[in-house]
């Protein structure tokens, strides 16, 4: 039940009219200036946006710069310190140190540690000898206990923890020691084992406080991370914001590898955009407002005539469906004449199909011809004015091309609407020539063809023609038969068996002749030359796996069936090819062959579907030679030694950098579709993964020789085209780069 609004609509209720149409019109001419400007809104709100961003970027530089000044200093003082011949030599003392070492080394060490960057924000600066196992400061010499105590004891928890993290080899690092401090390290020397470390202690509150100097920052949320992404700084503790929220901005300082974050508190954009928030939404209300009321009025004034109009109609036009008025009288018009078309067309349309219906039981006999006559014809719309009769057949034998680049299986084709664009096809060119009329009759296209004082070999010419023409227009591949002449419509019937017997006795003529196939009375022969010898002489042939002498007992019954026209009709062709069948059939369950790889169903279905001679002698030379292969297999499976014949050219051109799947199924006598697949079911791996497997461990074999050849001609030699590729494949196989365990393999 349709749902009806109770209300009254200028004095009347309605379930939907035109004058909602109106005011949706009108309403929806209002809402695009409305759309304009909540466009220009938003895009204006979102350059504010980005030049907020902008300045946010720049004030972020500024951070990085503060920061990185403190690392700069740092990072040249322990450069120079590290350069200094006099350290380089103590360096290089081996413990234990007599008096004159420690004193020499306690004066040259602290002399130098004078010279050290003071910033604000450095509390300690310190070495730690791990060969002497003791500190030096600029101002004293302590050991490691008693440094502990004095220097470390605030940051670590023990005296090994603190002396596991400044040991060893350090370049540039720094160490979150606690919420309040940062640790930097540098190891000297600067290559080799380290002797000592260089240890800076900085004030994470003295270096925010520089930070905190800048406004923006200071109003505002800043983020400091390590390379890893461990948090070092922040401006705000307890209020840093996830990585993925904003509005902020991200900058990675190309000196410490720190990434910088500083993002805007939201107020400062509510600040900035809430006067252009009011100033919109004042401007769509009252726009709103004025065009509802508008729309309103103007859609009353317009609608009132047509409703009018409505009224007066209504009940003279047929029903329809329709409620909006408008709409009401262009679907009721509309009906009537779609109504008159559809009836028309459709009676167009069932005259065509009894039409053939009608020609298919005539040729097929089911309708008595002697009792036609000219009335009964014509009301099927059929009409033979001309005195003589032939009946023709078209088989369509092939019509890939008639798809373009559809895939070949023919169940995907779509047969349906080739076979009405040819019967169309057929039925023009027939009428353009004769009184003729096209059907479909048991799978195959038949024609009546009325003609006048033409000879039955005119009349095939002529459709020799149009088989070219059919062929050159759509690329389908036709067999025309034609019949007998035939003086009165009575003779259909027997002109229908006459051209469908000359159709079938095409699958065993042997040539693949173009001239249309007619129609020949004469006497069959009935028997042909497949004796019980010659079957058990085959089926000994098919057991022992004697490939040869099948062929040649094949060739003999060609020769004698087909040479010596044995087979003079269909039936005894049907006859012949189904028991040299049931000789193969036989063979295959005695042999015990698998129903995948001998199936009797489909080698009947493939044998009935044989066109000429050609075709049979190539369908049977097949399965026998499938049959005999499968004798000859018994020792060693098919798959296994096309595998190894497979594996064989692996592993002989690998170093081949254009080996494609092409090659491989060329030596391997497959397809290269074929291949990948069969590869895969076997060995449970991909083929390219294989041969870059072979070549890896080819790779590493030259990488561990003694000879000192590079990675790129290591990658060259192996079969990879370029270093690249090399590099990111063994990587991602060994977990490292080739030059890597090229190294590993010569320190062995």
């Amino acid at each position: 039940m349709s749902r009806k609004f109770h209300f009254s609509l200028l004095g009347r209720p309605v379930r939907s009219s035109l004058f909602y149409s109106f005011i949706a019109s009108y309403l929806f001419v209002l809402f695009i200036p409305l759309f304009c400007a909540a466009a220009v809104f938003y895009r204006t709100e979102e350059k504010m946006k980005e030049e907020l961003l902008h300045t946010n970027e720049a004030i972020l530089i500024q951070c990085s710069q503060i920061i990185d000044q403190v690392f700069s200093e740092l990072d040249t003082f322990n450069l120079n310190f590290a350069l200094n011949s006099s350290v380089s030599t103590i360096l290089h003392i081996r413990p234990p140190f007599n008096s004159a070492q420690r004193y020499n080394i306690n004066t040259v060490i602290r002399k130098e540690l004078s010279s050290r960057p003071n910033p604000s924000c450095l509390v300690n600066f310190y070495v730690y000898f791990a060969k002497g196992d003791f500190v030096l400061t600029p101002t004293a010499n302590y050991t490691t206990d008693l440094a502990f105590e004095q220097l470390a004891s605030p940051y670590f928890q023990s005296e090994a923890e603190w002396l596991d993290a400044i040991s060893g080899a350090h370049f540039k690092t720094v160490l979150n020691a606690d919420n309040n401090t940062l640790l930097y390290i540098q190891s000297l020397p600067y290559t080799g084992s380290a002797a000592a470390s260089i240890v800076a202690t900085i004030d994470k509150a003295a270096l925010l406080s520089q930070l905190d100097s800048i406004e923006w920052v200071r109003q505002n949320l800043l983020l400091v991370c390590d390379r890893e992404g461990e948090p070092v700084l922040s401006n705000h503790t307890g209020e840093e914001p996830a990585k993925d929220e904003g509005p902020g901005s991200v900058y990675l300082s190309e000196q410490t590898g720190w990434t910088y974050r500083l993002y805007m508190r939201s107020e400062y954009l509510a600040s900035s955009s809430q006067p252009l928030h009011n100033i919109f939404l004042f401007f769509f209300a009252g726009t709103l407002a004025a065009g509802v009321l508008a729309a309103w009025i103007f859609s009353r004034k317009n609608y009132i005539p047509i409703r009018n109009v409505t009224h007066l109609l209504r009940g003279s036009l047929p029903a329809a469906e329709e409620k909006n008025e408008l709409l009401y009288l262009d679907a009721s018009v509309r009906k009537m004449l779609n109504l008159n078309a559809d009836i028309t067309r459709q009676l167009a349309m069932q005259q065509d199909q009894v039409r053939q219906n009608y020609l298919s039981r005539m040729l097929r006999g089911r309708i008595d011809l002697r009792y036609l006559d000219a009335h009964a014809l014509a009301l099927h719309g059929i009409s033979f004015p001309k005195p003589n009769f032939v009946v023709a057949l078209f088989r369509v034998d092939e019509y890939e091309r008639y798809f373009g680049e559809m895939p070949a299986g023919q169940d995907e084709y779509p047969l349906d609407s080739m076979d009405f664009s040819l019967i169309m096809l057929l039925q023009e060119l027939i009428q353009a020539r004769y009184a003729g009329y096209v059907c479909e009759v048991n799978g195959v296209i038949a024609s009546v063809i009325n003609y006048d004082s033409l000879r039955v070999e005119e009349v095939a010419g002529q459709l020799a023609e149009i088989r070219s023409f059919v062929f050159q227009t759509l690329f389908i591949e036709l067999t025309v038969s034609i019949s007998a002449g035939h003086r009165s419509v009575a003779g259909l019937s027997d002109a229908y068996e006459e051209a469908s017997l000359a159709l079938e006795q095409s699958i065993f003529s042997r040539e693949n002749s173009r001239n249309i196939l007619q129609y020949v009375a004469g006497a069959s022969q009935s028997h042909y030359g497949y004796t019980p010898e010659r079957e058990q002489s085959l089926a000994g042939s098919l057991r022992s796996g004697n490939l040869e002498q099948c062929r040649a007992i094949l060739r003999e019954l060609s020769e004698t069936c087909f040479a010596e026209n044995a087979l003079s009709s269909p039936e005894l062709l049907h006859c012949f090819l189904y028991d040299i069948a049931a000789t193969f059939i036989r063979a295959g369950e005695e042999l015990g062959i698998s129903e995948e790889k001998f199936d009797a169903g489909q080698f009947l279905n493939g044998m009935s579907g044989l066109r000429g001679t050609g075709q049979i002698e190539s369908y049977l030379d097949a399965y026998a030679e499938k049959i005999c292969g499968f004798v000859e297999s018994g020792r060693e499976s098919h798959n296994n030694r096309l595998l190894r014949i497979i594996l064989d050219y692996l592993w002989e051109n690998y170093a081949d950098k254009n080996l494609s799947n092409d090659q491989i199924a060329e030596a391997a006598g497959i397809s290269s579709a074929y291949l990948s697949r069969f590869f895969k079911q076997q060995t449970g791996e991909g083929l390219l993964n294989y041969i870059n497997r072979i070549r890896i461990e080819q790779a590493k074999a030259l990488l561990a020789s003694p000879m000192r050849q590079t990675v790129q001609e290591i990658g060259q030699q192996v079969g990879f085209e370029n270093s690249a590729t090399f590099i990111r494949i063994f990587k991602k196989q060994e977990g490292l780069t080739p030059g890597r365990y090229q190294e590993l393999k010569t320190r062995e």
